[in-house]
């Protein structure tokens, strides 16, 4: 039987969301961007629209994905996930 997937970002620093219009929405990948990654230029570019939330930059990048086009790009220091 399935589990529960739970995801924990500590230290977000920063976080924006793009294109999230449908209540409805499954998230289908999670990527941990790096510089030259295909999305770093994009997840930074959305980034750069949000204020901080600590004056602590973390030290990592996520693009979280969606199926109904929903975007949400996010800096933050540790990612912990978890099956119940």
């Amino acid at each position: 039987m399935p589990g529960i997937l739970q995801t924990f970002l500590s230290g977000t620093s920063r976080c924006t969301v793009e294109h999230f219009s449908v209540s409805n929405n499954i998230v289908f990948e999670i990527k941990i961007l790096k510089p030259g990654h295909t999305n770093y230029d994009l997840a930074l570019a959305m980034l750069s629209k949000s204020e901080r939330f600590s004056v602590t930059p973390g030290c990592q990048i996520a693009i979280v994905l969606a199926t109904a086009g929903a975007e949400l790009a996010i800096e933050f220091n540790t990612l912990e996930i978890d099956v119940e």
